[in-house]
């Protein structure tokens, strides 16, 4: 809370261990917050009232912090006015890591889909040579009942491997 000058008279437990203030230090609104410098209590009450924005808040060891700054008129005891000051540094830093953590997560997902292109790639090719060479040895040339046989067990073996490379791919 501050009085109509801008000096803070009352001040949570919280509020003065996070700004390292005491008491006795007198402090005022424009110390803690630069942007509100030069200017009367009366003029940041007319032109911020309300106000709610991320500015800088310094600490008593000239230390600072983006937050979110709320002022409202009070005019109860020797309060004027009431400003709330929230710490949103952490908040930042977790909006910055769950952007990071997302970049991972796409860049990882893309990587997933080109293994799977390459792969569905590498293993059908041979497959499909090794299908279309069969289809060409049975069109093109006179087989015997064991070459025949030879031929139908290598072709369930290809269609074999089409599934297992679908079940492994869809998996």
């Amino acid at each position: 809370g501050f009085d109509e000058n801008g000096v803070v008279v009352l001040c949570s437990e919280k509020a003065a261990q996070e700004l390292g203030y005491v008491e006795s230090d007198h402090i005022t609104i424009s110390q803690l917050i630069p942007l509100f410098n030069g200017r009367t209590i009366k003029e940041i009450k007319t032109s911020l009232c309300n106000y709610d924005n991320d500015v800088v808040v310094y600490r008593n060891d000239r230390t600072c912090f983006f937050s979110n700054v709320h002022i409202v008129e009070w005019n109860q005891e020797n309060i004027r006015y009431l400003c709330t000051i929230e710490n949103i540094e952490n908040k930042q830093m977790i909006e910055k890591e769950f952007k990071q953590t997302e970049k991972r997560l796409n860049d990882a997902l893309k990587a997933k889909s080109e293994i799977v292109a390459n792969v569905t790639h590498e293993l059908r090719t041979p497959v499909n040579g090794i299908k279309g060479q069969i289809k060409y040895l049975v069109e093109q040339t006179p087989l015997n009942e064991e070459q025949k046989k030879t031929i139908n067990i290598v072709n369930r073996c290809c269609l074999n491997m089409e599934k297992l490379i679908n079940n492994l791919l869809d998996f």
